[in-house]
């Protein structure tokens, strides 16, 4: 983890890029929530033979609900990833401006194939650390904080069943 501190300052140069990426997961997450409550109020007007008003009203809800969740998750992973593009080509251009630094006997030290690899795998791989891994860990941390709930209301005990078998997850 120490070693991705160094990532932190190309990061805070695109804060209000990653901010608002962020701001996109929670309402994405929150919109994913609130999709199956239209759902089942929507078949319990059917059933209870609600007037068709009431119907097309819960309807029109849930497309609402998917299009504008779609689109703040369209907007989650434009913001995200192109953050995390824009800290990779900073962290290029500062790697290609130390290399241009160095004398001739740093180059017979070090390898050219090691260098180019530097310049390219690692480069991507700290980019998709700032990107789609960020992207991930909090999509799937929000979800787990807005589903479990939502689950546990419905009901505590389905809810305790369908989350048993994580226990085995970490083995």
């Amino acid at each position: 983890m120490h070693e991705l501190r160094s990532l932190l300052p190309y990061m805070r140069r695109y804060r209000s890029t990653y901010l608002f990426g962020l701001l996109f997961v929670v309402i994405s997450n929150i919109l994913t929530t609130l999709g199956p409550r239209y759902l089942e109020r929507a078949i319990d007007e059917l059933t209870r033979n609600a007037p068709l008003r009431a119907v097309l009203w819960s309807v029109a809800l849930m497309v609402i609900v998917a299009i504008v969740g779609g689109a703040a998750r369209y907007g989650m992973r434009e913001c995200l990833n192109s953050g995390s593009r824009r800290v990779e080509t900073d962290m290029r251009d500062d790697l290609f401006a130390h290399l241009l630094r160095q004398d001739a006997g740093f180059y017979d030290r070090h390898p050219t194939g090691d260098i180019m690899a530097r310049a390219t795998n690692d480069l991507t791989a700290l980019r998709m650390v700032a990107g789609p891994a960020l992207m991930y860990l909090v999509d799937t941390t929000m979800r787990a904080l807005l589903v479990i709930p939502a689950m546990a209301h419905i009901s505590a005990r389905l809810t305790l069943l369908a989350l048993l078998p994580m226990a085995g997850l970490p083995l």
